[in-house]
């Protein structure tokens, strides 16, 4: 038996077990509301997750083990349709869903990057893309999803034309009235805002001027839950957002003001991607600063009682190749499956503590199995404390 293969089984021993212990009760088990969703008074836990990354089943095996609420993947529409009419090139997220059949996780699929045959001069035209989301909601029957349509689209990246809020609007009707015939549970999340700072770059939009235009063009009633991208973060978890300054954590406070100046005080914000402030991550204490960071930054959202979910822009490390979706993974995975041994981020037991303690209003006590877990199976795991 390889040495490789007893570390592999080792780790995954100490997430199973860590699984257990967190939750002793056996078995995870189906919750009548969804945390994060408009009709759940929980917040929701999530990452993203590259399912064409290196080990990507062994990464969603630890997500499972911690018992994440929520599981984000890109779906690349000219990467998974490149052709009209043709049948979706979809074999990865074919495996990601069978893989978490067993699974309570939730799933949000960003669907990014129209083809250029399903665009319109003014954007993806809302026709093709009702009916891409009809073709995988019929292709994974029983299974509920959240669809995140185009994020950024307030940039010209995210939208793949100059933004126009009341062309999306226009999209978020169209779509939703096109599955109002599915006996499916459906929750479209808008928008994906792409936080940015003043000045805008050429051909992108601001995103509080984008939000203010789209509620302008009648979208309140299309969007329960406005979601936002933070790509970039001051270290300081605390700075006040302002307008024209840069991106803050708090930049969803900007973003509720709108949303309550439009009257629409019973939507939901979620965190779509999010990471720790970029910066070298080579000795244990500064690895240790990250994992404080992303503890604090997730506590600090979940007192927000308007934010549903946040996801950690990456669970695991993407492909080689690169990924095509609207996701910056540059700031450091949770899981570093590049490398022969996968590496988890000690910021992973720190997250499973907060989600335990989140549920139970009770403090795990799982630091003396980590590290004895580690150092039976040399395992890199940095210390909690």
């Amino acid at each position: 038996m390889s040495r490789w293969f007893l570390r592999f089984s080792g780790l995954l021993t100490c997430l199973c077990v860590l699984g257990l212990v967190l939750h002793p009760a056996a078995g995870f088990g189906q919750q009548s509301k969804v945390n994060g969703l408009p009709n759940s008074t929980r917040f929701g836990y999530g990452a993203r997750f590259y399912a064409q990354g290196p080990q990507a089943g062994w990464a969603l095996n630890a997500a499972a083990a911690i018992e994440l609420d929520w599981i984000a993947i890109d779906l690349s529409w000219q990467d998974a349709q490149p052709s009209p009419g043709q049948a979706l090139l979809v074999e990865h997220l074919d495996h990601f869903i069978q893989s978490s059949l067993s699974q309570p996780t939730s799933i949000l699929i960003s669907i990014t990057a129209a083809p250029a045959w399903a665009m319109l001069p003014n954007g993806p035209n809302p026709e093709l893309v009702g009916a891409l989301v009809r073709e995988i909601i019929l292709r994974y029957p029983g299974r509920a999803f959240a669809f995140e349509l185009f994020p950024g689209a307030n940039t010209l990246r995210g939208w793949g034309a100059p933004p126009d809020p009341a062309a999306y609007a226009a999209l978020l009707h169209s779509v939703r009235a096109s599955l109002s015939d599915l006996n499916s549970d459906l929750t479209l999340v808008a928008a994906g805002l792409a936080a940015n700072a003043s000045p805008t770059p050429a051909g992108d939009m601001n995103d509080l001027e984008y939000l203010q235009r789209l509620y302008a063009a009648g979208a309140a009633d299309t969007m329960p839950i406005i979601s936002i991208r933070l790509p970039a973060v001051q270290s300081d978890l605390l700075a006040i957002p302002a307008p024209g300054q840069p991106v803050v954590l708090r930049h969803y406070e900007l973003v509720r003001q709108v949303m309550l100046n439009a009257g629409h005080a019973s939507g939901l914000v979620w965190i779509t991607g999010f990471s720790w402030p970029a910066g070298d991550a080579s000795s244990h204490e500064q690895r240790l600063q990250q994992a404080l960071w992303l503890e604090q930054a997730y506590a600090l959202l979940q007192a927000q009682l308007y934010i549903g979910t946040a996801f950690y822009s990456c669970l695991n490390s993407p492909s080689e190749t690169g990924q095509s979706g609207f996701v910056d993974a540059g700031s450091g995975c949770l899981i570093d499956t590049q490398q022969v041994d996968p590496v988890i981020h000690p910021a992973v037991s720190l997250l499973a503590s907060s989600i335990y303690t989140a549920r139970t209003g009770q403090a795990p006590q799982v630091q003396a199995l980590l590290e004895k877990q580690a150092a039976n199976t040399k395992i890199k795991y940095g210390k909690l404390r």
